[in-house]
């Protein structure tokens, strides 16, 4: 890691000097984060963190064991969206998902060998095994030695400052289940270092997505029609609502504007949804996980339990479109009657 900032570790050393510990808990347990308006305001993460990381870290193989549980938990879709705004934020490593499934994101070594090789305490010649999974208990126990020390934090996650880039950056996505994270650019190995530790809280960029999102249903070979029959489900119960000038996509692109109706982009607090029936059982099962809170309220106008049963969902989709249907054939509808004064209309009087 590169070696921080005298700033940095300044910053850190005031922060963990100040107890607001409680609050900084409270928010992290309510809603997985807590913003970081800038360098002044990083007390509550840092003192958190130097009171979990005094205690000695545990046995390398129960660190192992830790790192294959957080990185097989379950993933929500999560779809690309417009980023609306970026800010800095304490943020619980449960709700953070690493940049790829599984241990793929760990593609560089951060074993103690390693370590040693790049500071010159062994030979550039000398064989060292290129393990980075195994390498991440090995960076945890590192980590716990230094007992969340101002320079070992500042090193760590760097500074927040916009000019400058944060050691860990990720995506946000917020939920009416929850927020959720992943990262996007750096910071990977540093999570799952944390993440193994239990530590409460690591420092990160979020950049945040929506409420627009576009389409992505979950079996491309499925026709069409599948996907439009999703996108009217999810905006007849108020799940979706559409967004955009399709008129101007349609000239720009040459797309219909059915297709384009049911692609999106659109408007939803529930992104995690659009991709298809099955997929959005699976999603929110993943944010019961990651949150730790099995969500209990409705979803539109419709109840969350619906979601856990995509064979219902599938008839509710049919029955929907049976009766649109139905409602279609028997255009045009009678004109209403003409009552009042407004059958005199034209006529003189």
């Amino acid at each position: 890691m590169a070696v921080p900032r005298p700033d940095a570790v300044a910053a850190y050393a005031a922060a963990a000097a100040a107890d607001r510990t409680e609050s900084a808990r409270a928010l992290l347990e309510r809603d997985g984060y807590v913003p970081v308006d800038g360098p002044g305001e990083l007390s509550g993460g840092a003192a958190l963190l130097r009171e979990h990381l005094v205690a000695p870290p545990p046995a390398q193989d129960v660190l192992a064991e830790r790192l294959l549980e957080f990185a097989g938990r379950p993933r929500p879709w999560l779809p690309s969206g417009v980023s609306v705004r970026t800010e800095f934020a304490w943020i619980s490593p449960g709700r953070i998902l690493l940049g790829r499934e599984g241990l793929d994101s760990f593609h560089h070594d951060n074993s103690d060998g390693a370590r040693q090789r790049v500071r010159g305490e062994i030979s550039r010649e000398a064989r060292v095994p290129f393990d980075p999974v195994a390498g991440i208990p090995q960076f945890a126990r590192r980590l716990a030695a230094e007992q969340g020390h101002p320079e070992s934090l500042a090193e760590l996650f760097g500074l927040p400052d916009p000019e400058v880039p944060l050691h860990l950056m990720v995506e946000g996505w917020w939920t009416p289940a929850g927020a959720v994270f992943k990262v996007s650019e750096n910071g990977n190995h540093r999570l799952a270092a944390m993440a193994v530790l239990r530590a409460p809280c690591v420092l990160a960029r979020v950049e945040w997505y929506g409420p627009t999102f576009d389409s992505g249903y979950e079996d491309n070979t499925s026709p069409v029609m599948d996907q439009f029959a999703w996108i009217d489900f999810l905006r007849t119960f108020q799940v979706v609502a559409g967004t955009g000038d399709l008129n101007h996509e349609r000239a720009h692109h040459g797309v219909g504007l059915e297709y384009l109706a049911h692609t999106g982009p659109f408007t939803t607090r529930w992104p995690v949804l659009l991709s298809g029936p099955d997929t959005a059982k699976r999603s929110l099962a993943a944010l019961d996980t990651l949150t730790g809170t099995a969500y209990a309220g409705g979803i539109g106008t419709l109840p969350r339990s619906l979601f856990d049963d995509p064979r219902r969902v599938r008839a509710a989709m049919r029955q929907l479109h049976r009766t649109t249907e139905k409602i279609q054939a028997r255009a045009p509808w009678p004109a209403p009657p003409r009552t009042g004064l407004r059958r005199f209309s034209g006529s003189g009087l």
